[in-house]
């Protein structure tokens, strides 16, 4: 659809709302409540329109322009609910196809079988493949917020500087605004990655509150194309060792940055290696934990293929 036409037909419908006086009150809320109702009644007629019921005999001719009446007032109310929250053209085009990617993803990962005996290793991507501290450091500094450089690593509420006290209103617009789309990848994390499913599977899995802020699912998907990480499956589940308990006879191991979640993953009885980073350098970490300095350890561990079945073992 053209993009001019569709903002022509937005502002009729606009115009329209305006011109009646309805929805005059600016509750969004509660005019998103009305407007979705008169979704749910125009579906309904439209389903009136076609012969759906197997149990019941139809002799009703099926108009195919009352079939289009419908869809039309199904859409009509799609236009007043998109000009409600913002939706342009551009934003319309651009949050379809960010959707889409979506979509299509999910559709994959349904698909995916691991049952090939394939080994899974599953990898952390903030603070693994991701440089958090440098990403946020660049989102302050976008924001024009002052900040510790000092700390950052240390701790990210922490770093900023006293009079700043509004770090609920910057983590929340940081996941909002998509900033997470120009994350800092660490060096080598797409060539470590393609070595990783040179010989088995790879399962990127982040504690990202996708459930919270939906988008997060397609700024993932695109960072990683972005950044040539190439994987089998995006799981986003804040708590891990449950996905690693679920998938565990064919779990290579894990790759992780926090102390937290390697703890909690290993006493799961997964193997874990825990990658050096300046916030989790502590003393006392479990047995099953083992601390590596970058990828290309984590790949002479591994030794390519030959030493696979000794790592699962």
């Amino acid at each position: 659809m053209d993009k001019d036409i569709l903002d022509v037909m937005l502002a009729h419908q606009r115009a329209f709302q305006v011109s009646t006086g309805k929805l005059a009150s600016g509750d969004l809320a509660a005019n998103t409540a009305r407007i979705i109702l008169g979704i749910h009644s125009e579906a309904s007629e439209l389903l009136r329109c076609v012969p759906w019921r197997p149990h019941r005999r139809s002799d009703e001719e099926l108009i195919l322009s009352n079939i289009h009446d419908e869809i039309i007032d199904l859409f009509k109310y799609w236009l007043i609910l998109a000009d409600m929250w913002g939706l342009d053209s551009k934003l319309i085009t651009e949050e379809f196809f960010r959707k889409s990617r979506v979509v299509e993803q999910r559709w994959q990962q349904e698909f995916l079988s691991f049952s090939d005996n394939k080994p899974i290793f599953g990898v952390d991507l903030d603070g693994v493949l991701c440089d958090l501290d440098s990403t946020w450091k660049l989102f302050l500094e976008q924001q024009d917020v002052s900040f510790d450089p000092d700390v950052i690593s240390t701790d990210m509420a922490q770093c900023l500087a006293s009079e700043v006290n509004n770090y609920g209103e910057l983590k929340h617009l940081f996941r909002e605004s998509g900033a997470k789309m120009d994350a800092v990848p660490y060096d080598g994390a797409g060539e470590f990655i393609r070595s990783l499913r040179k010989i088995g599977r790879v399962a990127i899995v982040t504690a990202r509150p996708y459930h919270k802020y939906k988008r997060l699912f397609a700024d993932t998907i695109d960072w990683c194309n972005k950044n040539d990480i190439v994987f089998d499956t995006v799981i986003f589940e804040e708590n891990k060792r449950e996905w690693a308990m679920a998938n565990s006879s064919i779990l290579s191991f894990f790759i992780e940055d926090s102390v937290d979640q390697a703890t909690s993953l290993a006493s799961r009885g997964a193997k874990v290696l825990l990658i050096d980073r300046p916030h989790n350098r502590i003393q006392g970490l479990p047995d099953s934990i083992r601390r590596v300095k970058g990828f290309s350890e984590i790949l002479s561990i591994l030794e390519v293929s030959e030493n696979l079945a000794e790592v699962r073992s």
